[in-house]
């Protein structure tokens, strides 16, 4: 066995060595967050306008003519609400929430983090829905919090019809650039 100052000498050589490749990890990350920083720019709203509207091709819903998108990410809930603003002219006023849990998430924590996420006020959400379907993986229990958000255009809304056909529209130009 060895002896306490060799111990001792094993034990500082080990935490030099995490040390030494946390600092690694950390000087790469600041030159990838560096060189990301670079090759984005500024994003001009032409980059916000096309961005949303490749998100609400990947997540919005292009049936039924109403301007809906769900997700469980925060940044991309608030790209999208910021997007509807100042893209689209729709103020948060017009917006209501859809909560989505699974049984084992708590309502008013859910609740009070979408507000604080999509600054929605608690009169513009719908009833929470939970998911109650049996089966579901005992793997997927905690796995979601605070559910997923679907965020909705207040509905009966003549312009909520003219706006979705005008993305789906911008989404068939924007998929038109394949074609050619």
């Amino acid at each position: 066995m060895p002896n306490k100052t060799t111990r001792e000498r094993i034990k500082m050589a080990i935490i030099k060595s995490v040390n030494t490749r946390l600092e690694e990890k950390r000087i790469e990350l600041e030159k990838i967050k560096s060189r990301s920083r670079k090759k984005i720019g500024n994003i001009s709203q032409r980059d916000l306008f096309l961005t949303g509207i490749g998100l609400y091709w990947g997540e919005g819903r292009k049936f039924d003519e109403s301007v809906t998108i769900s997700n469980s990410d925060p940044k991309m809930i608030r790209f999208y609400i910021h997007w509807l603003n100042v893209c689209c002219g729709v103020p948060l006023k017009d917006l209501k929430g859809e909560i989505h849990l699974y049984p084992d998430s708590n309502i008013k924590i859910a609740k009070r983090y979408w507000g604080k996420v999509t600054g929605l006020k608690e009169h513009q959400f719908y009833k929470t829905q939970i998911d109650k379907r049996l089966g579901k993986k005992k793997a997927k229990k905690g796995r979601l919090p605070y559910g997923t958000i679907h965020i909705y255009m207040k509905a009966g809304n003549v312009s909520v019809r003219k706006l979705h056909r005008m993305i789906v529209e911008w989404i068939n130009q924007v998929a038109g650039v394949a074609q050619r």
